[in-house]
């Protein structure tokens, strides 16, 4: 089952001049890049995260799958976060003689007054970072930890002695040496409110709003000592005791062992994305993938004509600095212990890529109809939900913004058709308000191709003429068929009242107001392939009691 969940899951985005499935006559030296190629990940952080008996990620799936009829090499390609923090070298001071950083813990947010306590530390690197063993045999029994009654109450204990303790605030101080003119990448992990400074000037500020978990940006700087410091506002939420600050010179973060494999590789597989650590829960990612990753998709995508991005996320990504140059983006989500055994059998063909994206993929965060209104004003705790109904697929149209993927998107090693749509009455006019309204919307799907497959059949509807605001479509329905080479299943989709109607908060109740609708059967929110009309004469109110 975890096989065919992961089978089932696995987007294919793009596939430049079909690449995939790869041939294994013509690709057999396959390069493994990227820091989630091994172990793999098999699932998110936080509550969601279920711990796995192993996990076969992308390198370990791909080796096992070509056996000796491939080559197959590995480089991590980019230092982890934890990794790029631990390598960052300050000094005390500014002469660059007494190494590691100064963090004084105040009770104040202003930092003044003399301070509670002083410490020195070697870097800014605290919290954990879990690696799942890849091998059963690293890992023979996780079985489950019950906790007993003493156990619940010590962990209650530790809790509340967390909560109802004072707050506190660290400073840390430190300088830091760079060894040439440059750009350098500058990343903070912290999932509650800081501010970091360099040489006096804010360069990523989250004082006000605890936001991305991971925020980094690049700095040009010169030869010689930099003034970093790093102010801690309060506790984290969920008491996360995640801290860390990396500054890496820009070519420095790519290793170049991994530029020469991908140079030498029939293709590469760049495996990037999340993992346990930084997508999960008590503080939202970052819309870039982690420091570092942009580069070494760019970088492999330069040496190599046949590079795979292969993604692990919970949703989109800024794809902006790469998206054109490689001509294969196949997204696995959290794809759990099989993962790396359900990629392989997609890359190389022995099984056909069904999944579609449950999301619109935006090309700019700025661009999403929610962005604007996701946190809430400095200062407050009100949030405020601006973008009304116009949410997801429905708010891009509303927008006349074009998102990078769509909503229902995804491509197959096949091909299909859409015909013989019929709109059928089913519903008594005499019936109660809720049966009076009733339509089956029945079509044909044909796999067209020469390999079997799954399509998705997406069923919206929209308002010809409506007298409120009501997106442009709107989904009513979907099915999953799996089709054979040359095979036609005819699927029919139903409509109920409730699929005509929007909510009227004055009535509180749903109304479905006569008129004429359209219905679209497409293979994504930007892919009609049929279209029917339907007429509702009379309107109809249904309780919500």
């Amino acid at each position: 089952m975890a096989l065919e969940s992961a089978l089932e899951s696995a987007t294919l985005l793009k596939n430049e001049k079909n690449l995939l499935p790869l041939d294994t006559a013509k690709f057999k030296n396959i390069a493994v890049i990227g820091p989630d190629a091994l172990p793999g990940y098999a699932t998110g952080g936080g509550s969601g995260m279920v711990a796995p008996f192993f996990v076969t990620g992308p390198f370990r799936g791909i080796s096992d799958h070509l056996g000796v009829h491939g080559n197959v090499t590995y480089d991590q390609g980019v230092a982890k976060p934890n990794a790029l923090a631990a390598q960052t070298a300050f000094t005390v001071t500014a002469d660059g003689k007494d190494p590691g950083i100064t963090a004084e813990t105040y009770s104040n947010p202003d930092f003044k007054g003399t301070p509670l306590s002083t410490r020195h530390e070697g870097s800014i690197n605290a919290g954990p970072y879990a690696q799942i063993p890849s091998d059963p045999a690293d890992q023979p029994d996780v079985g489950i930890n019950l906790l007993t009654a003493e156990s619940k109450e010590a962990m209650r204990k530790t809790l509340e002695d967390d909560i109802n303790a004072p707050l506190q605030y660290t400073r840390w101080t430190g300088f830091f040496h760079a060894q040439s003119q440059g750009k350098y990448l500058v990343f903070v992990e912290h999932p509650a409110k800081y501010r970091l400074t360099i040489d006096g000037a804010a360069v990523i500020d989250h004082s006000q709003i605890a936001s991305a978990s991971i925020a980094q940006t690049f700095l040009d700087l010169s030869p010689g000592s930099h003034k970093v410091v790093l102010d801690q506002f309060g506790v984290p939420a969920f008491f996360n005791s995640t801290l860390r600050l990396g500054i890496s010179r820009e070519n420095a973060l790519v290793r170049p062992e991994a530029i020469e494999l991908a140079k030498n590789a029939d293709a590469v597989v760049v495996s990037v994305g999340f993992d346990t650590e930084s997508e999960g829960e008590g503080a939202d990612r970052e819309f870039q993938l982690l420091p570092g990753q942009n580069l070494l998709i760019q970088q492999i995508a330069a040496v190599n004509p046949h590079a795979i991005v292969v993604l692990n996320a919970g949703g989109s990504v800024d794809a902006s600095s790469w998206i054109d140059s490689v001509p294969a983006l196949l997204h696995i989500w959290y794809s759990g212990e099989e993962g790396g055994t359900a990629l392989a059998r997609i890359l190389f063909g022995a099984d056909n890529p069904s999944g579609r994206l449950p999301i619109s993929w935006e090309r700019k965060l700025e661009e999403n109809p929610s962005a604007a209104f996701y946190y809430s004003a400095p200062g407050t705790n009100r949030v405020v939900y601006g973008e009304d109904i116009f949410v997801g697929y429905r708010g891009y149209e509303h927008n006349h913004v074009q998102p990078l993927f769509p909503f229902g998107y995804g491509l197959s090693y096949t091909s299909f058709r859409y015909s013989s749509l019929e709109i059928r009455a089913t519903a008594n006019l005499k019936a109660s308000p809720e049966n009076s309204i009733g339509y089956e919307v029945a079509f044909d799907v044909t796999n067209t191709g020469q390999r079997a497959g799954a399509d998705v059949a997406q069923l919206y509807l929209s308002e010809d003429h409506p007298t409120i605001a009501r997106p442009g479509q709107e989904l009513k329905g979907f099915a999953r068929v799996q089709l054979n080479a040359g095979e036609t299943r005819r699927v029919s989709i139903p409509l109920d009242a409730r699929s005509f109607a929007w909510y009227d908060v004055g009535a509180k109740a749903w109304s479905a107001d006569a008129g004429g609708y359209t219905v679209h059967v497409s293979r994504s929110s930007a892919d009609p392939q049929l279209e029917g009309k339907i007429s509702i004469i009379q309107p109809v109110l249904l309780s919500v009691e």
